[in-house]
């Protein structure tokens, strides 16, 4: 099946928004054959993993202010994001100046006018972009590690995680620390991707404890 058809299934695209889909996705397969960045190429892997992270995020009612796709790698899940919520403001970043290359000349070839790429770390665009409230990370790290890269950041107030299985744990192990007072789960969404073997998903959306207390 192409991706094409794939697409068609998403309800509430436009024609335009299917077609910069399919050509993020073969500019994907280009440039994986130049440096890794993904191992779910086919299709239909491509669409029910990679973009079914995608359209569940995609329906948050979550986002304040600017977004920071934190380890955005391939673009994942920030291009497509901002291909399909045109509301939003993304950097996609990674530290990775290479990926970040690929993803900027991606954005440009697609001509997304609503997200930059960025070939730094994380908590060094935050400090140069105030106006980013949020941040999005998949497939990046624990809890613990993400915190300690941008705690002492100052303007964002809300995290939306895509995690798997094991978030339990990581969250347990988190609230073991001295941070554990700092951040607050608001909302959690479980859901299910892939194809013929389904993987467990959660959506996870947390903010830092002292915003909560000034609502």
């Amino acid at each position: 099946m192409e991706i094409r058809e794939l697409l068609s299934r998403w309800p509430g695209l436009s024609e335009g928004q299917v077609s910069r889909l399919q050509a993020y996705y073969e500019a994907v397969l280009v440039e994986n054959d130049l440096q890794n960045l993904t191992r779910i190429t086919s299709p239909v892997d491509f669409y029910e993993e990679h973009l079914g992270d995608v359209r569940i995020l995609a329906e948050g009612l979550y986002f304040r202010g600017g977004v920071l796709d934190l380890g955005s790698g391939g673009g994942l899940p920030g291009l497509p994001l901002a291909i399909v919520r045109p509301d939003l403001q993304i950097v996609l970043s990674d530290s990775e100046k290479k990926k970040a290359d690929f993803l900027q000349r991606a954005i440009d070839a697609l001509e997304i006018d609503n997200a930059t790429a960025v070939g730094e770390r994380g908590e060094v665009i935050l400090r140069k972009n105030p106006e980013i409230h949020t941040i999005i990370s998949r497939a990046v790290g624990p809890i613990s590690r993400i915190y300690a890269w941008i705690e002492n950041c100052s303007t964002w107030n809300t995290l939306v995680l895509l995690k798997g299985p094991s978030w339990n744990a990581e969250w347990d192990s988190f609230e073991s620390k001295k941070a554990r007072k700092a951040l607050r789960v608001i909302e959690t969404i479980d859901y299910e991707v892939g194809n013929v073997i389904k993987k467990q998903r959660k959506l996870i959306v947390l903010q830092r404890s002292s915003l909560i207390n000034q609502m």
